[in-house]
């Protein structure tokens, strides 16, 4: 091989070799952006969240989010959380679950079957008595300062 072709075959390693790292480190900052961006959409749909449950219920001292879930259907997220010290660990009848829209809305609620939060059923089972807790009139702006917020450490997948 000539002096020349050794040059530019150095030359066309070189280049498809910065070719290569640049798509490589784009393709890693898009997806930690994106990560981000979810991160930022969950932190967001959680606030959303406390503020529904201090206006609707009193003696909330601390929500703590145990799980989140994409919804595909409603193109939203799914969240499971429990409120105080009623741990889910102990038993999966003390979480919540919340599903809040694409667009930021919460389209259902998922109420705990047990702890001092659940609805209890009447004799004929048709309906529920609400919880002490529940208010019975929303307030119109809600309150976190005093709360505790604990969230989970990532998204889950």
């Amino acid at each position: 091989m000539t002096k020349r072709g050794k040059i530019s075959a150095c030359l066309i390693i070189l280049v498809i070799t910065i070719c290569l790292g640049s798509i490589t480190f784009g393709i890693k900052t898009f997806f930690m952006v994106q990560e981000e961006h979810e991160e930022q959409i969950h932190k967001l749909n959680e606030m959303n969240i406390v503020d529904d449950m201090i206006k609707n219920y009193t003696g909330i001292e601390s929500v703590t989010f145990t799980y989140v879930e994409s919804n595909n259907v409603t193109d939203g997220y799914t969240y499971s959380f429990f409120l105080n010290d009623e741990n889910y660990k102990i038993n999966y009848d003390y979480l919540w679950s919340y599903t809040i829209l694409g667009d930021k809305k919460i389209a259902s609620k998922g109420y705990p079957s047990a702890g001092k939060y659940s609805f209890k059923p009447t004799k004929d089972s048709n309906v529920d008595i609400p919880t002490k807790y529940l208010r019975s009139k929303p307030l119109q702006k809600a309150n976190i300062d005093n709360l505790k917020i604990k969230y989970r450490l990532k998204a889950d997948k």
